[in-house]
């Protein structure tokens, strides 16, 4: 009972614990995976600026393809290209929220190559838009300087070669416009523009002839050569700068990032999802812990409430007993006491009035009356004292060197004078001299063989035996009288109780209770053996008391 007592109350104590464990946990797991939550919102805004950077690369070569042929004569398509690729940068620099510290630092360096990419691209786009605008100048304007110079010379317009040389280079000159060229292909068109004057331009002759508007036929179709050379270069450099492969690069690196941190909060949901389903396990084990402690304290202050109501119907019990005993006693003591009180004042009356009188015999026989009577009176209230010193814990032990079968023999005898001529067997076997208290077993011989003659018929025989047992002696006292019911037994070492079957028979009730406590009191124990009608038997087995010590 009392490990059970120590044990109960610690298992709700442990199961609080581990629910408070779990609980902070929980809330520790919980506010990461909010802290790292994906808006899934925001990522798509971030993957589809990342996917316009391709888109913007695409529509940019494009507009510039046009620019270059020619389709349109003006850049706003660039210019609003240029706003929208702005936009998206800006874009591309709010990171979404849920990235963390480490994706954002891996990813910077992605973000800013993109970045340097797309501001030489715009570099390389501005040159071009330089370079093209001077060269479609040019190219507008070299025609009109070759009619100024064909009226100049007074070529006719049925004069149809020199107007074909100069229509066949007015094609060249823009077929170099339309094509990539170098410096090399400018001479063949110097040479032949020289065939209209003295051919001072050939051979890398700088030397410009006096034929009218020939100096700004050469100005225009040397910038022509020069600004279709640089706008090629331009084109091809702006074709090598890796702004696709830099965006692409930044897409997967982004996309990395996103799928890692997908799997992260996934493993943070589920590592939550368990946290949880512990959780709930818990509680519901505290809750069946707390419940199984209400039921343990419930069943121990059941049990204490038994304990005191037993201690209460105990003392009820004994207090009714007492009750009982009182009046018992008082009964008792008022029929005991008033017989042999009523012999003694009968006879001292007898003495007193005729006392002169009689004889010397009957005068003997009257004392010997009161003597008995105050004999018997002090023989009970000893037996009343021992048993109120035996409740009350004071009835001492006083052992001395003492031979039993000696003690036994001389008890015997005492009863012999007693009882007359009845027949007591006495029979004792060679025992040691040990350490007992001689009052206490003079109590209960006394008391035993008494009892034997007071409840046997006049021609039964009462038998007394001492033997030596491991450690003590051994008295046995049979009769041959009327019994113990089976329904006395249980009280019959009871102060004051009488056997059903010895109610006619004088008695105080005393003599087996005096027996009880002075045999207990002396460390020792007493059996019966009995059978209604046909005698009992006594055992009783007191230890040497030098030998327990």
């Amino acid at each position: 009972m009392s490990e059970d007592r120590t044990r109960a109350p610690r298992a709700p104590t442990i199961v609080k614990s581990l629910l408070l464990l779990s609980a902070a946990a929980f809330l520790g797991v919980l506010v990461l995976a909010l802290r790292g939550k994906i808006d899934f919102a925001d990522h798509e805004r971030y993957r589809s600026a990342l996917q316009r950077t391709a888109e913007l690369d695409a529509r940019l070569g494009e507009e510039i393809a046009r620019s270059r042929l020619g389709l349109v004569l003006h850049y706003d398509g660039l210019v609003r290209l240029e706003d929208v690729d702005r936009q998206v940068r800006g874009a591309l620099r709010r990171w979404p929220e849920h990235l963390g510290d480490a994706s954002r630092r891996a990813l910077e360096p992605r973000l800013a190559s993109y970045e340097r990419s797309s501001e030489l691209s715009w570099a390389l786009i501005e040159a071009f838009k330089t370079d093209q605008a001077v060269l479609r100048n040019s190219l507008h304007a070299l025609p009109r300087n070759v009619d100024r110079a064909l009226d100049a010379l007074g070529v006719a317009p049925e004069q149809e070669p020199p107007r074909a040389v100069l229509r066949n280079l007015l094609r060249h000159a823009l077929s170099l416009a339309l094509e990539p060229s170098t410096r090399e292909h400018v001479e063949p068109l110097r040479c032949r523009l020289a065939q209209l004057g003295d051919g001072a331009l050939c051979a890398g002759d700088e030397r410009v002839a006096d034929v009218p508007q020939q100096a700004a036929i050469v100005r225009h179709a040397r910038i022509i050569a020069e600004r279709t050379e640089r706008v090629a270069r331009s084109l091809q450099a702006r074709m090598n700068v890796p702004i696709r492969a830099d965006a692409q690069a930044l897409l997967a690196a982004y996309e990395r990032a996103h799928a890692e941190h997908a799997a992260h909060q996934l493993r943070l949901w589920r590592l939550l999802a368990i946290i949880g389903a512990l959780l709930c396990l818990l509680v519901a084990a505290f809750i069946i812990a707390r419940l199984h402690a209400a039921a343990h304290a419930l069943t121990r202050t059941k049990g204490e409430l038994e304990v005191a109501l037993e201690e209460l119907r105990r003392e009820r019990d004994h207090e009714m007993e007492l009750a009982s005993l009182k009046s018992r006693f008082v009964s008792m003591t008022s029929h005991e006491f008033r017989t042999p009180l009523s012999v003694i004042l009968s006879s001292a009356e007898l003495l007193e009035a005729y006392g002169e009188t009689w004889p010397a015999e009957r005068h003997r026989t009257h004392l010997g009356r009161i003597q008995a009577a105050a004999q018997g009176m002090a023989r009970m209230l000893d037996g009343v004292l021992l048993i109120g010193r035996a409740e009350a814990g004071m009835l001492e032990l006083k052992p001395g060197p003492l031979r039993p079968a000696q003690l036994a023999s001389q008890i015997a005898d005492e009863i012999r004078g007693v009882v007359g001529g009845r027949a007591l067997e006495f029979d004792a076997v060679d025992v040691r001299e040990m350490w007992l208290d001689e009052n206490l077993l003079r109590h209960v011989l006394t008391n035993l063989l008494s009892n034997a003659f007071k409840y046997s018929p006049e021609d039964s025989v009462v038998r007394l035996r001492v033997e030596p047992t491991e450690g003590g002696v051994r008295f046995v006292v049979v009769d041959e009288g009327i019994g113990i019911p089976e329904a006395d037994r249980e009280r019959l070492f009871e102060a004051f109780h009488r056997c059903g079957n010895a109610e006619s028979i004088p008695g105080t009730g005393l003599g087996l209770a005096v027996v009880k406590k002075s045999v207990e009191a002396h460390r020792g124990t007493i059996e019966v053996e009995s059978r209604e009608g046909e005698g009992t038997r006594f055992r009783v087995e007191v230890p040497d008391l030098e030998e327990a010590a």
